[in-house]
């Protein structure tokens, strides 16, 4: 199936993932070359220079600018232009590979554990373990991390480019002295015919130098881009899950905001009661002061009554004692009277007599007026005690009515806040029953989600297995029938109907992510091949028509 032994061929076959072919170069600068395949190297003289088909290994001074998917590629020599030992260069060239390889498979396994697609929950897992600075922290540091990543990238590629051009030049033009050397030293016609197999053979040089350096051009063009559309990615995946943490943050602010505002409310319904309770121990106490001071005003009654009532009687006694008075002034003056009355009928009335009674009529006349100016001083003091009492009555009734008044506009604005009370104590146990079923009903939607999630992603995770399972299998078996198609032996029906690969079965995510980014470069490969077949046909094609005479066409 190769011209190369097979164990050669699975190391070139597994290590030509990006498909640079031009110049192979090994870490310390040395350049092998490989013979073309299907080129007759017997037919070459000692003097002349094998024009070698070479495939590209760019090997930088330092391993950190190589992405997840790079490999190295490998061709197992047959001629060493340096050492002339093949096997030590094959050694030697292994050492090299695994030490790349193992490079790219630590890098490839550090930065997969920033951007692979199997893990959803990174960021929502960190959202619960961090909080939100170092979240947006973290996201931006690798952000900036993958941008200049990919400036240094850039700028090694064309760093890389500048040297392979240098070197193709210096090439060049060591064996355009060489061939000149050769051309000056012939002599008659065995050099012309040597100097125009050299001049053939340097122009098929010049083509294929200039064909390579294209190839070369457009291999580091597609893996700049190749490596640009795999940080976009990055970078894609990165804003995607920063687009998702704002989501979660904007949903957690939301329900914060929400309980925030049922806290805010709950306190302010708090407060008020605690408000409405100061208010109404205030009433309360203002009752009982009221209630206090009325039954003070009720005892200050009382006691007025019975002042009052006991003025009265002394009132009652005096105008007793003033008319049992009045009743013996009236008698006396009756008998007064009379017995004037008789002692002038009778002559023998002496002026003693007369002088007595008249003093006896003075000192009764004086009790008298005594008794009355005393009956006139108890009336006033019973009238200015009745009216006092009167005012001091209705004083203590209108406060009495006020009190009355106050306690119960306090009863009604008491019962009115107990009502009111008891309707936001309901609306908060309304509100507590709402929330918490709300929070059940999130739970189970939010449960209903991560399982459809769960098995949407497992049926995807399913069908991407699948159709890259068949990937593989198609690409391997393009691949070996263009390898079969290559070689410039006769081909076998026995070899072709054999050369079938072996299904590939996917049981990591690691192991997917690595045959994903194993088949890109695969495919690349396989295009720049399908490319040179037909540019191999067209030419092929060309020649045979130029040979059979129907048409003058030149190779392109």
């Amino acid at each position: 199936m190769s011209s190369l032994p097979e164990n050669k061929l699975k190391t070139h076959v597994q290590s030509n993932v990006l498909g640079f072919e031009d110049i192979i170069s090994n870490g310390d600068g040395d350049f092998c070359t490989a013979p073309t395949h299907g080129t007759n190297s017997s037919t070459s003289t000692p003097n002349q220079k094998h024009v070698l088909k070479t495939t590209t290994i760019i090997h930088g001074a330092d391993n950190s600018w190589r992405s997840q998917s790079e490999k190295t590629t490998l061709l197992s020599p047959s001629i060493c232009d340096k050492c002339g030992e093949c096997e030590s260069c094959e050694k030697r060239k292994r050492r090299v590979y695994h030490k790349k390889q193992g490079t790219g498979e630590s890098r490839k396994d550090a930065s997969s554990n920033i951007t692979s697609p199997f893990q959803p929950d990174f960021f929502q897992s960190s959202s619960a373990k961090t909080n939100k600075q170092s979240k947006w922290e973290t996201v931006r540091a690798i952000t900036e991390t993958l941008i200049r990543e990919k400036d240094m990238l850039i700028e090694r590629q064309k760093l890389k480019r500048l040297q392979l051009e240098q070197r193709i030049r210096d090439l060049e033009s060591k064996l355009r002295k060489i061939t000149i050397a050769q051309v000056s030293q012939g002599h008659g016609e065995a050099s012309t015919n040597e100097s125009n197999q050299l001049e053939k053979e340097e122009e098929s040089y010049r083509r294929l130098m200039s064909s390579t350096k294209l190839l070369t051009d457009t291999n580091s063009v597609a893996k700049v881009m190749f490596e640009k559309s795999q940080l976009e990615r990055q970078l894609g995946e990165a804003e995607h899950k920063i687009a998702e943490l704002k989501c979660l943050v904007l949903t957690q602010k939301s329900d914060m905001q929400q309980q925030l505002e049922y806290y805010k409310k709950l306190l302010n319904l708090t407060e008020e009661h605690a408000e409405l309770n100061s208010k109404l121990t205030r009433a309360n106490e203002e009752l009982n002061i009221c209630k206090e001071h009325t039954d003070r005003l009720i005892d200050e009654r009382s006691g007025l009554e019975e002042e009052c009532q006991r003025l009265n009687d002394e009132l009652g006694e005096s105008n007793e004692q003033i008319v049992q008075l009045l009743g013996q002034v009236s008698l006396l003056q009756r008998e007064l009277s009379s017995w004037e009355q008789k002692e002038m009928l009778r002559d023998t009335t002496t002026p003693d007599d007369i002088i007595r009674l008249k003093e006896q009529q003075l000192e009764l006349h004086s009790d008298y007026e005594d008794l009355k100016k005393v009956s006139d001083s108890k009336q006033q003091e019973f009238d200015t005690a009745v009216s006092t009492f009167e005012n001091r009555l209705s004083e203590l009734t209108s406060r009495l009515e006020n009190s009355e008044l106050l306690l119960q506009t306090a009863e009604e604005e008491a019962a009115e806040k107990d009502q009111e009370m008891n309707n936001r104590m309901e609306t908060i146990d309304r509100l507590k029953a709402e929330n918490e079923a709300l929070k059940e009903k999130s739970a189970a939607d939010r449960e209903k989600v991560e399982t459809a999630e769960e098995i949407v992603s497992d049926r995807t995770c399913r069908l991407e297995q699948t159709l890259i399972e068949e990937i593989v299998f198609c690409t391997s078996s393009l691949e070996c029938l263009l390898e079969m198609y290559n070689n410039p032996r006769d081909l076998d029906i026995s070899e072709m109907l054999s050369c079938r690969p072996t299904p590939v079965t996917i049981s990591s995510p690691r192991e997917y992510v690595s045959v994903l980014e194993q088949q890109n470069s695969t495919l690349k490969s396989m295009g720049e091949k399908i490319e040179k077949l037909r540019q191999f046909l067209i030419d092929k094609h060309a020649d045979e028509m130029a040979a059979s005479g129907h048409i003058d066409c030149s190779t392109q």
